[in-house]
């Protein structure tokens, strides 16, 4: 049975268990309950539903990929949230460059 500790999140010794088999249905059992709050977050700081969708499935893409290294953080959910903010920041200068760029043009 997985322990949490008292704010919720698994141990870590338990996580590398999670790790050392690590299936999709293990994947989602660690990061889904915080799947909505990451969405939140990524509308909030891009305010379009359809990116904010984009940004919640590219994150947990990356979270996916390197899911071997999950074991070295102590909180996913934080980690998930600060990859959440980059990517938008990202997302919104890239926008913003964009938008400069065409500007200059006319």
């Amino acid at each position: 049975m997985k322990t949490r500790d008292a704010t919720g999140f698994y141990q870590n010794n338990e996580i590398r268990k999670i790790n050392a088999t690590m299936k999709q249905s293990d994947f989602l059992k660690m990061v889904f309950p915080f799947k909505n709050k990451v969405f939140r977050f990524a509308k909030r700081l891009l305010v379009s539903t359809e990116e904010a969708e984009d940004a919640t499935q590219e994150l947990f893409l990356k979270l996916w990929k390197n899911r071997e290294k999950i074991v070295d953080y102590k909180n996913i959910e934080a980690f998930a949230m600060t990859m959440t903010k980059n990517y938008c920041y990202d997302r919104l200068k890239s926008k913003h460059a964009t938008n400069c760029c065409e500007s200059r043009t006319q």
